[in-house]
C-alpha cells in the first residue's frame, strides 16, 4: 500500500490515447515522470499520485495545446473506472451516479474526495481537499470535468448536462470551448471545482437505468476496496455483501439484462457488453451467453 495519495493507473487511458494525436510517445514521458510504461498494462495498478500529476502536467506542456485537457476528457470510456464506470451509466437517475462517484472515488483516486450537496433546487458535486492533495495542473481539471459529463450522458443522455461547472482557476481557454465540451456554462476562479445540476432533473428516473447492473457494480466496487485496505474495510464490507446478496451470484438470474439502449450505448464505450465487462473484472460472475 502507497504511504501517500494513489490513483488508479488506468484512468490514464485517455490521456495514453490522446498523445498519438500530437506525435508524443506515452512510454516516453511516462519514463520521464518516473513511471515504469510496463506498470500501467497490470489490472488494478495504483501509482503515487505526484507522479501522475507530473506525467500529466509534461504532456500538457509537450502538447503545447490549450485545449489537450478537454480532448483527452473527449476520449474517456466508463471501462477506465472498472466497476464504478457500470455502475453510473447503470443508474436509474442522475442522483444515484451521483452518489455512486462520490461514494467509490476513493477507488479511483486518494487524492482529494468528492461530496454531493443537494440543497433546494441543486444538486452540487464537488471536491475537497485533504491535508496530502496534491493540486492538478488546469488541463488535468478540464479533463476531469469532460469525462465526469460524458459518462453521465451516457447514463442519462440530455437530462445528466450541468446547469453550471465551476472550476478554481483563470483559465487561458476561452469559456466557449468549455461550453461546446459541456454543453453548460462555466465560471472560473471559484472556491473550488464543482458541477451542478438542477436537483428535480437529477433524481427523475431514467429509461436506460438497470438497478440490477448498478448493484451488481457496487458489490465488484466494494470487493476492491477490500482488497485496498484490508486492515480496516474488510469487516464491514463483508457484512455488506453478505446482507445484499441473496441469490446465488453464480446464478444467470442474478443479473437482468439492461435495455437495449443500455446495452448498445455501454458496448459503443467499452467494446464489451455488460456481461462480458463484469466477467472479466476479476471473473466475479459466471454468466451462461
Amino acid at each position: 500500500m502507497w504511504n501517500k495519495p494513489t490513483a488508479l493507473a488506468m484512468t490514464l487511458a485517455p490521456l495514453k490515447d490522446v498523445l498519438p494525436q500530437y506525435g508524443i510517445d506515452f512510454s516516453a514521458l511516462a519514463r520521464r515522470a518516473g513511471i515504469d510504461p510496463e506498470l500501467l498494462t497490470r489490472p488494478g495498478q495504483r501509482l503515487p499520485s505526484a507522479r501522475i500529476q507530473k506525467l500529466r502536467r509534461i504532456a500538457a506542456q509537450e502538447s503545447n495545446d490549450p485545449l489537450f485537457g478537454l480532448r483527452a476528457g473527449q476520449l474517456a470510456r466508463p471501462g477506465i473506472f472498472h466497476a464504478l464506470g457500470l455502475g453510473i451509466v447503470s443508474s436509474t437517475s442522475v442522483l444515484a451516479a451521483l452518489r455512486r462517484i462520490v461514494r467509490y472515488s476513493s477507488v479511483v483516486s486518494t487524492n482529494g474526495r468528492f461530496v454531493l450537496i443537494v440543497e433546494g433546487p441543486q444538486a452540487n458535486l464537488e471536491t475537497r481537499r485533504t491535508e496530502q492533495t496534491i493540486v492538478p495542473c488546469e488541463r488535468y481539471f478540464g479533463a476531469v470535468v469532460v469525462t465526469i459529463c460524458r459518462i453521465l450522458r451516457l447514463c442519462a443522455g440530455p437530462s445528466a448536462i450541468p446547469t453550471l461547472v465551476t472550476l478554481p482557476y483563470q483559465s487561458v481557454v476561452p469559456p466557449e470551448a468549455y461550453h461546446e465540451a459541456l454543453g453548460c456554462p462555466v465560471e472560473f476562479s471559484a472556491d473550488r471545482f464543482t458541477i451542478k445540476f438542477d436537483a428535480e432533473l437529477a433524481a427523475r428516473p431514467v429509461r436506460t437505468g438497470n438497478p440490477e447492473l448498478a448493484d451488481e457494480a457496487d458489490r465488484m466496487a466494494a470487493r476492491y476496496i477490500e482488497g485496498l485496505a484490508p486492515d480496516t474495510a474488510a469487516t464491514r464490507v463483508r457484512a455488506s455483501l453478505r446482507k445484499a446478496s441473496t441469490r446465488s451470484p453464480t446464478s444467470p438470474s442474478c443479473l437482468a439484462l439492461p435495455t437495449r439502449a443500455t446495452s448498445r450505448a455501454f458496448r459503443r464505450w467499452t467494446g464489451r457488453t455488460p456481461r462480458q465487462f463484469l466477467t472479466g473484472q476479476g471473473d466475479l460472475l459466471r454468466v451462461s451467453a
